[in-house]
This record gives structure tokens, C-alpha cells and sequence, in this order.
């Protein structure tokens, strides 16, 4: 995508040259660029995304499904920015995105909610961390869903995966109530990580295959006039992309193209609209960083 054009280059000499005049001495400025401050946003792009609480898991299961190194305590919040892993074999790689943990109304903007959800919409496929150790895992993981919808609709279609974690801290880690569908593991001792390593392969596998193909498309822009006219004060501004690159193209000191620049003005229609703007015998007209005095060929003909 083109987001600031550079400016056209000035021609040389040489390729100035004409049958009456084969060896100018006079050469083209070159035009200035667009010139823009834009603020770019780099979304994580994965194939997995980690989502879950706050404190669910997500980072040291993480480092033990792939070689991150992502920061992990016992507190909340400790990751703060997706942290990226590579698994699987070398035929079959995916990318596991740890994203930073959700509260209730994050898609409201609660607990930087916004900040973390737009890495999201990226991921590809979702495992729904829970923490089995918690006070209700079948209520957050009822607030995970409520949330990635409320945030967008897409997310609750998107292919995912139940993983229940933290399995080591209590006795019966199977009794929970996730649906039938949900894969019990422990990062601690190991239990269940085989499996979900090749469940996630293939949840990995088939949402890159169900994903749209990304298409060009063509942007069609309404045709805009060659230049336009305003009133400033007591002169005139004449802007427009050719006009102004022809007044940087000219040499000042050189009368011929000074003259050449009138006559291309006045055939483009300029001399024209100044008069219907207005403008009268010596106003101040500017095009570009130049400024000229207004002398239509209708008063010097005495008209």
C-alpha cells in the first residue's frame, strides 16, 4: 500500500533537447514528496492464540509446548505483550501466541481490554484456557466467551479448543465441567500435554485450510479537478498537482520558460478561472512557494 508518494524527478538537460534546440542549458527541478506522520499498529499474527484469565496458565503452558522463555509468576497480569512460540514437527510447524490475560468486560475496555483483544482477531484457532483450581472454571469459561463475542462476533465461530489447566492441584481434575470436548493437562507433571500437542496441531492444520483466501482488490477514487482556486485575503492560491510542479520545474531567470510556464497555464485554464474568482489586473497570485502578479493577456492587448 502506498501511503506517501515521493515526488517526480526533474529531467535533465538531455532530455530536453528538441530539433530547434538540441543542446538546452536549462534543467527540471525535481517535485517535493508527500510528506505523513502515521501511527502503525503491528498485530501478532498466529496460528494458536492462548486465551484465558488472568494467572490461567497460559504462559508456562506455553514454554512447555514450545522453546519460549516467557516471563511466569503467581500474579496477575504477568504478561503484559503476546509472547510467541513455534511447535510441532518440521513438516507441520504452527505458532502459539500466549495473549495477555482477560477480566470480565474487557471487550468493554476493562483491565486494557481493547489493548490485548486485537491480537486476537489474528489467531487463526483458540485454545480457551481455564484454571481447574479456581473458584467456578465453568463460569470463566462462560466470561472467555461472553467476552471474545461481545469484542467480536467472528471469535465465537472461530475453530477452538477447551484446555483445562493447573490438573496437579486438585483430586479429581476429570469431574470438572468443561463439555466433553475439553483436554485436562498439567504443566507441572506433564499430564495430558502429548495430546493436546497433537490436538493442536490439527486444530492448527484444518483452521489454515478453512481460511479465506486473500484476494487483491481495486480501489476506485472519483477523478478530482486539476486545480482549485481560494481566496486568501487580498491574493489568490492556485493549488493542484501539475500546476504546482510546472512552476517548480521553471527557471525563474530564464524569460523563455517563463514564458513557456504562461502558456501552459493559460491554456490549462488557469488565466480563466482567476478572472471568474475574481481576480483582477496586478492581484497577488500564488502557486506553490511562488507568488506572481496577475497581468491577463486580455489587459496587455489594452482590452
Amino acid at each position: 500500500v502506498v501511503v506517501a508518494r515521493g515526488g517526480r524527478g526533474g529531467r535533465g538537460n538531455a532530455a530536453l533537447a528538441s530539433g530547434k534546440n538540441r543542446v538546452p542549458k536549462s534543467a527540471e527541478q525535481g517535485e517535493e514528496g508527500e510528506e505523513r506522520r502515521l501511527k502503525v499498529e503491528l498485530r501478532t499474527v498466529a496460528d494458536v492464540g492462548l486465551v484465558g484469565l488472568p494467572n490461567a496458565g497460559k504462559s508456562t503452558l506455553l514454554s512447555r509446548l514450545t522453546a519460549a522463555k516467557p516471563k511466569i509468576a503467581d500474579y496477575p497480569f504477568t504478561t503484559l505483550t503476546p509472547n510467541l512460540g513455534v511447535a510441532g514437527s518440521d513438516e507441520d510447524r504452527f505458532v502459539v501466541a500466549d495473549i495477555p490475560g482477560l477480566v470480565q468486560g474487557a471487550a468493554g475496555g476493562k483491565g486494557l481490554g481493547h489493548r490485548f483483544l486485537r491480537h486476537i482477531v489474528r489467531c487463526r484457532a483458540l485454545l480457551l484456557v481455564v484454571d481447574l483450581s479456581g473458584e467456578d472454571p465453568a463460569a470463566d469459561l462462560a466470561t472467555l466467551r461472553e467476552e471474545l463475542a461481545a469484542y467480536d462476533p467472528a471469535l465465537a465461530e472461530r475453530p477452538a479448543l477447551i484446555v483445562g489447566t493447573k490438573a496437579d492441584l486438585i483430586e479429581e481434575p476429570d469431574g470438572v465441567a468443561l463439555g466433553p470436548e475439553a483436554l485436562v493437562v498439567s504443566a507441572v507433571n506433564g499430564l495430558g500435554l502429548p495430546e493436546l500437542l497433537e490436538r493442536i496441531g490439527v486444530l492448527a492444520s484444518q483452521a489454515s485450510d478453512e481460511a479465506p483466501e486473500r484476494k487483491t482488490h481495486v480501489v476506485i477514487r472519483p477523478a478530482r479537478p486539476s486545480f482549485t482556486i481560494t481566496r486568501e485575503q487580498n491574493r489568490f492560491r492556485v493549488s493542484g498537482r501539475n500546476v504546482e510542479r510546472w512552476v517548480v520545474d521553471t527557471d525563474m531567470n530564464d524569460e523563455t520558460e517563463v514564458a513557456d510556464l504562461q502558456k501552459r497555464l493559460k491554456k490549462e485554464g488557469v488565466e480563466r478561472r482567476l478572472a471568474e474568482a475574481g481576480a483582477r489586473r496586478s492581484d497577488d497570485v500564488v502557486i506553490g512557494s511562488m507568488e506572481f502578479e496577475f497581468l491577463p493577456e486580455e489587459d496587455e492587448r489594452g482590452r
